[in-house]
């Protein structure tokens, strides 16, 4: 029997794509369930959570970089997982921001905005590799794709601006407190 060589290299290619997204997918889903089960103390598994997802973006940065160029067929073949992933990151970031008080309360909240930056910083390389990856006429699609991304960890960065500082101060006020109750 006649086998197309191209036509199972290109199938690979795509699920060299799948699997990064795949990737990406379950360290936002531990960041999530992560985030939901956080009730106070010590936020350092967040941060790791967090560290997590840049590592699987980087990776696939890594992963990505050498595939060539995706056809119309396959490249459209990875809008629903992309979406999926959009799907669960915004959910993360939304469910990170209803936690806000409780992280900075115990100080975390400088760490968080750091990582979040982090992440932003990894997913726009990544949206910038996968978009070279992209035939042109599909490169509105991934620019939209990718805008949703960076909306919601930009969302998340703009709930988490200037909390460390906020924190700092109050722990300063504190500090000035304790040392007028002690002269």
């Amino acid at each position: 029997p006649y086998v197309d060589h191209q036509a199972t290299k290109d199938q690979r290619d795509v699920n060299v794509f799948k699997k990064v997204l795949q990737n990406i997918g379950n360290a936002v889903t531990q960041f999530n369930n992560d985030i939901l089960a956080y009730t106070g103390g010590d936020a350092n598994h967040l941060i790791h959570d967090g560290d997590a997802i840049i590592k699987a973006t980087e990776n696939g940065l890594q992963e990505l970089g050498p595939q060539p160029p995706l056809g119309v067929t396959d490249a459209l073949a990875l809008v629903q997982p992309v979406q999926e992933v959009n799907s669960l990151i915004k959910t993360a970031i939304n469910n990170l921001i209803s936690k806000k008080p409780i992280i900075v309360k115990h100080g975390y909240g400088a760490q968080v905005l750091a990582s979040l930056e982090q992440q932003k910083e990894t997913a726009q390389k990544l949206s910038v590799l996968v978009s070279s990856k992209v035939p042109s006429p599909l490169a509105p699609i991934s620019r939209q794709l990718s805008d949703q991304v960076a909306k919601a960890i930009q969302d998340g960065i703009n709930a988490f601006s200037h909390t460390g500082s906020r924190r700092a101060t109050k722990v300063q006020r504190d500090i000035s407190a304790f040392k007028k109750v002690i002269q």
